[in-house]
């Protein structure tokens, strides 16, 4: 409802324009900047956004905590390190068996032992890469139904996104305009003898 504000009153302040006033989305990149778009009383265009969806949605309140609250968490991952971690984990399990290969003539304790214990961490180490290939794939799909592109910088470093998205719901709760709580209404005076 928010990123739809948003594209309803840039189309409305770009309406005299013929090549900008139907745009059907913008780029992200918009959100960085958006609580500086002021209105003629210095109020930020975010504030009567998040003020027009509030009023359609009373719910509408604290929804970084609610439902992005993992964002900041995934704006300071490292995928290329985890990849790159991943890699060279799997390059010396590779080299140990090979060293391993070499003495296996001896087939001692030690041998089948070390062995046992190389294939489980190279079982341990493909499945991790498994789950973690699953997680950059998703990663990338939820990049893709922003309308981000794979050949936009920011599909190749999701940091980059996911901290636009949390600074920007950092900006969405700030400018909500917060529930009163309600007032309990007295059935006396306050003073008033209670019986």
């Amino acid at each position: 409802m928010i990123l739809s504000q948003i594209l309803d009153i840039g189309n409305i302040l770009n309406g005299g324009n013929n090549q900008k006033g139907q745009a059907d989305g913008y780029n992200l990149d918009i959100l960085k900047s958006i609580d500086k778009v002021k209105d003629t009383n210095n109020k930020s265009l975010l504030v009567t956004v998040c003020t027009k969806v509030k009023n359609v949605d009373e719910s509408m309140e604290n929804l970084k905590k609610k439902y992005f609250s993992n964002v900041n968490n995934a704006s300071k991952s490292a995928i290329a390190e985890v990849n790159g971690a991943l890699a060279k984990l799997k390059k010396e399990i590779k080299e140990n068996l090979a060293i391993l290969k070499e003495i296996s003539t001896l087939k001692d304790k030690f041998y089948v032992e070390a062995e046992k214990r190389l294939n489980k961490c190279n079982g341990l180490i493909l499945d991790l890469e498994k789950d973690f290939n699953d997680n950059v794939k998703m990663v990338d799909e939820v990049i893709a139904s922003f309308g981000i592109e794979a050949k936009d910088p920011k599909s190749k470093n999701p940091e980059e996104f996911f901290k636009l998205i949390d600074e920007f719901m950092d900006q969405v709760d700030k400018f909500t305009p917060k529930t009163e709580p309600k007032k309990i209404k007295r059935k006396h005076d306050v003073g008033a003898k209670i019986s």
